[in-house]
């Protein structure tokens, strides 16, 4: 769940889909350009390192299970989002996308290369926010208006 916190800012509060764990509140900003106060990661901050902090989970409980003498492991992740400028009857939000994710799994490590190669196709495989992004999954959007539910549809690409 998200609300606003003021122009650009945001309140989040993030429950957990697995029994047991923590929910979390969370704030978001956006840069000073778009009138924000970037007191906070932007969305798609937090988009790109929730793809590196899943791709981090999924390498330590593998070496958790087969311990490998690694040195460092660091995951850079770059998304390439674009948006165009609004138009008159869009609000002024214009489109926007994201035409590329990419991975750098940084390893220094003495292991065989195989080693080290098998590790990082095995957790990119189970890595499913990268999954998520990477096979672009169906999704839908409802709009609660007064109480009264209503599917929005988006016209295809």
């Amino acid at each position: 769940m998200a609300e606003p916190t003021n122009w650009q800012g945001k309140r989040g509060y993030l429950i957990s889909p697995m029994p047991g764990w923590s929910g979390y509140e969370i704030f978001c900003d956006e840069g000073t350009v778009i009138g924000g106060t970037d007191l906070a990661p932007s969305p798609l901050g937090y988009l790109t390192s929730a793809i590196a902090f899943c791709m981090l989970t999924h390498i330590t409980g593998y070496l958790a299970r087969n311990p490998l003498k690694i040195k460092r492991i660091k995951v850079e992740m770059r998304g390439e989002f674009w948006s165009s400028l609004g138009v008159a009857g869009d609000g002024g939000q214009g489109a926007g996308g994201c035409d590329a994710f990419t991975c750098a799994v940084i390893i220094d490590s003495d292991e065989p290369e195989e080693k080290i190669i098998h590790l990082t196709e095995v957790c990119r495989k189970a890595c499913m926010a990268f999954e998520t992004v990477a096979k672009a999954v169906p999704t839908s959007t409802t709009l609660v208006l007064n109480g009264t539910a209503r599917p929005i549809g988006l016209a295809a690409g």
